[in-house]
């Protein structure tokens, strides 16, 4: 998880000496954690995890072989701020992104905040991460985690078959309770939206018959 890593990253800043070599090879994710780098020549053996690491020594890539055929590549890239906190991990899949980890404050989660708390609340910019899912590169599923791990909420989405946005689903911690629900339809001879908005309890609180796409 996003917690774990940004752990990590705390310890491997501590205990792992800044090397002239950027690069390096480990056997197991656990041993990454261990700070236990192979010291073979790991090059020719392709299921081992290779990471590339900053002038600073912090994990700026990790890249493995996903399946023992070999059919598929998973590498995660992983950003930090000027304070030197990680703030976002991508992972793709043979390059096409299967998962992004926004780790502090974000448009997503103010938004989901915005609406489920009282005005004013403002909560601290490094207490929650997001995880956003994608399927054929779009995002899918978003979901909010204090970094304790615990679900504060959910946003799932669905698409027609031009990709244009079906029907975007707000739900709230553990329980999955529906808060707001978008269902848009679009005309393509006019190239519009036509969006409606319900509540919890169903009722249709708003209707835009026009939201150019």
């Amino acid at each position: 998880t996003a917690s774990e890593f940004i752990s990590f990253n705390k310890y491997d800043l501590q205990n792992n000496p800044i090397s002239n070599n950027s690069i390096e090879y480990y056997a197991t994710f656990s041993e990454i954690y261990r700070n236990i780098p192979l010291f073979y020549d790991p090059i020719n053996n392709k299921k081992n995890i290779k990471v590339e690491r900053d002038l600073d020594g912090k994990i700026i890539k990790i890249n493995w072989d996903l399946e023992e055929e070999n059919t598929y590549v998973n590498d995660r890239k992983f950003e930090y701020n000027n304070n030197d906190l990680l703030i976002k991990i991508v992972e793709s899949k043979n390059n096409q992104i299967i998962k992004t980890t926004i780790i502090g404050e974000n448009d997503i989660g103010s938004n989901f905040f915005d609406y489920i708390f009282s005005p004013g609340f403002t909560p601290r910019k490094y207490n929650y991460f997001t995880e956003i899912f994608f399927e054929h590169n779009m995002p899918k599923v978003y979901m909010i985690f204090s970094m304790n791990g615990d679900l504060i909420g959910k946003i799932s989405k669905t698409y027609d078959k031009q990709n244009h946005l079906h029907n975007e689903t707000w739900h709230k911690g553990e329980s999955c309770e529906i808060l707001r629900e978008f269902t848009s339809i679009f005309n393509h001879q006019t190239g519009h939206h036509n969006l409606i908005e319900q509540d919890a309890n169903g009722q249709i609180v708003n209707h835009i018959n026009s939201l150019i796409n």
